[in-house]
């Protein structure tokens, strides 16, 4: 199995911002995930989703983890 990279956004951010380094890992036979982080899937030109102000640091590692869970390795 190939090795797996799991790709995590800053602010203002989502999956797509990994879009063409995936492309890149992926042709040197990398396995690639990218995530969106909880509340953010808005136009970054938008009003943020008002959940953001209380997202804790752990709220975002519980929801990393059980990413990294469905990834199987």
């Amino acid at each position: 199995m190939a090795d797996t990279i799991l790709m995590i956004h800053g602010m203002w951010g989502g999956a797509w911002y990994w879009e063409k380094f995936r492309g890149v890992f992926e042709a040197k036979g990398y396995r690639c995930a990218a995530v969106t982080l909880p509340y953010h899937d808005a136009d970054p030109k938008g009003i943020p989703d008002q959940q953001l102000g209380t997202t804790s640091l752990l709220d975002y590692a519980r929801f990393l983890e059980k990413e990294i869970e469905k990834l199987g390795s």
